[in-house]
Parts: C-alpha cells; structure tokens; sequence
C-alpha cells in the first residue's frame, strides 16, 4: 500500500498573477510493507473460502442482480452487512472491493435534512478533494492543543446548527403533513371508503383499485381509530383514520 504525501509549492502566488500551475509536483511516497504471503491470488482464494464474503463475490463475478432479502434473512448478521453495501462494491483483479467513489460523493455532499456534509458533522472539516489541491490555498501549521481546541469548536457549532436545521425540517415535515391529515375525523354512521390496495400478478398497480367501500363508521375507539362495517352481515373492522375518507 502506498501513501502519497503531496507537497505543492508557490501555486497560490501563481493563481494570484495569472501565471499557469504546474501539473506536476512534489511527492514523498512511503510503502508500507506487509507479509509477503499477501498476493491477489491469496487474497482471493481467502474471500471465496469465507462463508460471508464468498457467495458475496461469486455473485458479484457472475454479474448477478442482488439477491431479495427473503433468501439472505437467515444469513449471518455479516453477510446482511455486506449484502447492504451491495451496490458499493466491485470485483477487480478476482477481489471484492469497495467502490470508494461512491462514498466519497456521498461524503462530500450537502445532505438536504442537516445541512451540512457527512464529512464535516463526523469530522469537523470537509473532505479535501483532487480539485481542492489545486486551487485552494495551503493552511498554516498550527500545534497541536490549537488543533485540537479549535477542532471541538468547530464540532460543537456544526452540532448546534444541525440540531436546529433539523427540528425545522421535522417542523416542515409536520405542517405539510398536517396540511392533508383529517383532524376532523368522522361520525359514527358516516359513509367513508377504505384505502386497501390489493396487488394482482400481471397486472398494473396503477389499474387496479386501491379503495373500497362504502363503510360505516360503527364505533369511534379514541381520536384516530374506528371500527367500520361494510354491511350488518360483515365482519367489522378497526382501522386508523388516515387510511379512511368520506364516501
């Protein structure tokens, strides 16, 4: 494995002038060395002996779809973890990796509820991106108990901040909710239809009927449930109000 230490030099006083950046810079690289027995080969033949990534990796290699949950629900709680990571992971060289770039731009983005990056909630910092080295200006060096001071600053704002961006999104989300709720309700008698959908093989959902009815509203139980009937014969049934609306 290799650790690529890149050292950018004068750029920002050449940004500044006009002048054009070099495309070619500084590196220190440091291998880290492991045992020698660790060659693809090995490490492949590794992944396909283990019962959680194993059929994870066939499957991959054959190009299969992912599998329903109802055929992996008895599987290990691993194999579920892997299965989940399903469309982050790639087979390259035989061997099951994960395909950081899909994490990285879902790191590096500005989720809607927060407003904030991943990166910056979990980290303090955003994350420094290829862009990022070429035309951001470097940061000064500074100790290690500011480092670390500032750090718990920049934590506790981005906290605070996201707390209540996200209460006013619960907030939104209520009103809007609120906006088609039935806060009225309905009185024991009323005619109302039934929202139950019901699915049919080889057809279309959207021509079949999702509501039935009409029912009567035989007893009100508290403020959002009620016991209907479709007729004196039918079995009653208790249902909540929001699967209900007047005939």
């Amino acid at each position: 494995m290799f650790v690529r230490i890149m050292n950018l030099k004068d750029y920002p006083q050449q940004i500044s002038k006009g002048e054009p950046i070099e495309t070619e810079f500084t590196c220190r690289r440091t291998k880290l060395n492991g045992p020698e027995e660790w060659d693809t080969d090995t490490l492949a033949r590794e992944q396909r002996e283990d019962p959680d990534v194993g059929d994870i990796a066939q499957w991959k290699i054959e190009g299969k779809e992912r599998p329903a949950w109802q055929e992996i629900s008895n599987r290990s709680p691993t194999f579920k973890g892997y299965w989940a990571l399903w469309d982050s992971l790639a087979v390259e060289n035989n061997l099951l990796k994960r395909v950081w770039e899909i994490l990285l731009a879902y790191r590096s983005a500005v989720h809607e509820s927060t407003g904030k990056t991943p990166a910056s909630v979990v980290f303090g910092a955003e994350l420094r991106l290829p862009i990022n080295l070429i035309s951001d200006r470097p940061k000064k060096e500074e100790g290690v108990n500011n480092y670390i001071s500032h750090l718990q600053d920049r934590l506790k704002l981005t906290h605070a901040e996201v707390r209540q961006k996200m209460r006013i999104e619960s907030d939104q989300m209520k009103t809007r909710y609120d906006l088609r709720a039935n806060t009225g309700g309905f009185q024991v008698g009323e005619k109302v239809w039934l929202y139950n959908p019901k699915r049919t093989k080889g057809k279309s959902p959207k021509l079949q009927k999702s509501w039935e009815g009409p029912y009567t509203v035989v007893t009100r139980l508290n403020d959002v449930v009620y016991r209907i009937q479709k007729n004196p014969q039918a079995k009653m049934k208790i249902v909540h109000m929001d699967r209900l609306t007047p005939y």
